[in-house]
């Protein structure tokens, strides 16, 4: 079981925000594992080697350090630390996307054992 953030009205606080709710209320003692972000963490848009952009604006800790590319990792490994499992979704969308606009689907991608799944 877990706890899904979907839509556009997300942003890390919300996420972290409510995954520590699931630990404060015992939820996850009880078989709540997973924190998925399901959509709404990226731009609408995707680098030119066709990785997907973070909204670093919402989710801050995956902003580019030292020189750096956005990352979720971060932001995954305070997930972990608390105990959770991360899923991040939205692959089919861009598919969904890439089609309509001729282009190939962007590659996957992978932040410590957290998968941008589809």
């Amino acid at each position: 079981m877990g706890w899904n953030a979907f839509r556009t009205e997300v942003d890390e606080a919300k996420v972290m925000g409510s995954a520590q709710a699931l630990r404060d209320t015992g939820l996850a003692r009880l078989g709540y594992r997973y924190v998925n972000l399901d959509d709404g963490w990226w731009l609408k848009r995707r680098a030119s080697d066709g990785r997907l952009e973070i909204r670093t604006a919402l989710f801050p800790s995956a902003a580019p350090k030292d020189g750096g590319e956005a990352s979720f990792k971060p932001f995954v490994d305070r997930l972990h630390a608390m105990g959770f499992k991360a899923s991040i979704g939205g692959l089919k969308t861009l598919e969904l996307v890439a089609v309509s606009e001729g282009k190939a689907a962007p590659p996957a991608v992978v932040w410590g054992d957290a998968r941008l799944t589809r």
